[in-house]
């Protein structure tokens, strides 16, 4: 979770209660509701299809995820991390799963 206020602390619990059920995956919250300004999701779905055509993966989440203790070690570890979190994590593929949530507002 970041602090620009997009990342809603409530979806912790949602994200706590998944990972009892999912132990070893790393849970992201997948932003189903968007707010920005039609020039930036049309200029974002661009930049998803361009991923998905050089990838083959799909990304719709961000860096608001929750990490089990036992992956934690390999993440540090991914060179990619540094640049885009969640890119890295799919290179990497390391089990990962991902839930609905709204984004708040950027504060």
């Amino acid at each position: 979770m970041d602090s620009d206020g997009e990342d809603k602390p409530e979806y912790i619990k949602d994200l706590i209660n998944t990972m009892k059920n999912n132990p070893n995956k790393i849970i992201f919250a997948d932003r189903t509701k968007r707010s920005e300004s039609l020039m930036f999701r049309l200029f974002y779905f661009l930049y998803k299809l361009l991923f998905r055509t050089l990838t083959g993966s799909r990304i719709s989440f961000g860096n608001f995820c929750l990490i089990p203790n036992d992956l934690l070690g390999r993440i540090v570890t991914i060179s990619d991390i540094w640049n885009y979190f969640s890119s890295g994590v799919i290179h990497s593929q390391l089990p990962y799963m991902s839930i609905p949530t709204e984004r708040g507002s950027r504060i």
